[in-house]
């Protein structure tokens, strides 16, 4: 075991789905009500924007919450549940080129390895499986009955188990590089996301980039 816990950000870091667009339209079929643009600005900023950010999460609030902030839902009588399910059963995820290889070494190498999701731990142990990965992680931090990204109490909550340990923080997003900031010492890096590139320590375009980063800290 060396000294390194490595956090990875789930959603758009190791694996990606459709656009929001394209899912919205799906969504929209699956729920047999018509898409429109507006349907998808009323997602988006649920999703996107600060809604949730003092919300303790829990499946039946972001719910009843989607209900009230995604109007064209309950105009069309779409309950929260309903929206949720066909989320989950519409999307389609991929696994990003190089996820595979660069766990196998930091698993080889003794890292520890930890998932730091904004979603669900049912959703995302389904996927972790579905890509074959999931024994890989030593844990998963979901948003199950805590706060979303970048909530400091919330990363400070999972640096106290590793209280030893220096950390390296994989993401994609403002909210990862925010939460990686309040970690003393941690290095960030970002993949793919160029708007953060003045705050990254590095960025990449395949996550097989990341074992040579790594194999220059440890010399």
């Amino acid at each position: 075991m060396n000294n390194f816990v490595v956090i990875f950000d789930l959603d758009y870091t190791i694996w990606g789905h459709q656009s929001f667009k394209e899912q919205c339209v799906d969504i929209a079929e699956y729920l047999k009500i018509p898409y429109s643009d507006e349907f998808l600005r009323q997602v988006e900023n649920f999703y996107f924007g600060n809604t949730l950010d003092n919300v303790v999460i829990s499946k039946e609030k972001v719910e009843k919450l989607i209900e009230i902030k995604v109007p064209y839902l309950t105009e069309h009588n779409i309950f929260g549940y309903q929206f949720m399910k066909a989320m989950e059963l519409t999307d389609l995820p991929y696994l990003f080129e190089g996820t595979e290889k660069l766990l196998s070494f930091l698993k080889q190498n003794g890292y520890i390895v930890i998932a730091y999701t904004d979603w669900y731990l049912d959703y995302q142990t389904y996927l972790l499986e579905k890509f074959g990965i999931y024994n890989y992680f030593d844990k998963i931090y979901s948003w199950d009955n805590t706060y979303q990204k970048p909530n400091k109490e919330r990363i400070e909550n999972v640096v106290n188990e590793y209280s030893d340990k220096k950390f390296i923080y994989i993401g994609d997003s403002l909210r990862d590089k925010v939460s990686a900031r309040y970690i003393k010492d941690c290095v960030f890096i970002c993949y793919k996301n160029l708007n953060l590139k003045s705050d990254s320590d590095y960025i990449v375009n395949n996550l097989e980039d990341i074992i040579d980063i790594l194999k220059t800290m440890n010399n």
